[in-house]
This record gives structure tokens, sequence and C-alpha cells, in this order.
């Protein structure tokens, strides 16, 4: 491996620290707005939000090497997916598979978190 090649390789690994640093306040940004979406389902700007923070996240886990990431944000979407979350139609049991599907996601999260977070000299 030349120098260079190394460098870049430095670089990616301290990427991927604090990416996996940031994690929990991106979950954290997630819960807030399904705090908001439980108050006023029929907001399609929070519902579109929602979907988009997760589908991002969904892909920077791939892009980061973060494949737990990447499994709890698909589900989520897929759970989000399925449930209209439109209405006070949306039956409790698809609200309810969400939010456990959120507290999945933070779990994954914080536990990348530690594991990649820097080791202290």
């Amino acid at each position: 491996m030349t120098r260079n090649s190394s460098g870049l390789l430095e670089q990616f690994h301290a990427l991927c620290e604090r990416y996996a640093e940031g994690l929990p306040q991106r979950v954290s940004i997630i819960e807030a707005v399904w705090s908001r979406l439980a108050l006023a389902s029929s907001d399609e700007t929070t519902r579109d939000t929602l979907r988009r923070l997760v589908h991002t996240l969904k892909g920077s886990g791939g892009t980061f090497g973060f494949p737990s990431i990447t499994a709890a944000a698909t589900t989520l979407e897929n759970s989000l997916a399925r449930g209209t979350l439109e209405s006070a139609a949306t039956s409790a049991y698809q609200w309810r598979e969400v939010a456990r599907h959120i507290s999945e996601l933070r779990r994954v999260a914080e536990d990348v978190g530690r594991c990649c977070a820097p080791t202290q000299a």
C-alpha cells in the first residue's frame, strides 16, 4: 500500500468514526419527527420528512460500512411504507410497529457508536 492510499484509508476511517458518533443524534431527529407525526398524522410534509430521514440513514449505513444500521433502517422504512400513517384510521398496531422499529434503530445506533468510538491514547 502506498503512503497516499494509506492516508486515504486513515481519512475514511476517521469519517466512519465521526459518522458512528453522530448516529444517536440522527436517530434523535427521527424520533422527534415521529413524535410530531403522532400529534398531526395528516401532515404530509412531516411524513415525507420522516421517510426521507430513514431512507438517507439506510443508504449512509451502507456507504460507511455499517450493515446493521442499513438493516434496521430498511425494516423501519418498510414499516413506514406498509402503513399509511395518514389518519386516525391508521391502526394502533401500525403505530406501535413503527415505534418498535425506531427503538430498534436507536439500540443499533448506540451499539455502533460505542463499538466505533475512537480510542483515547
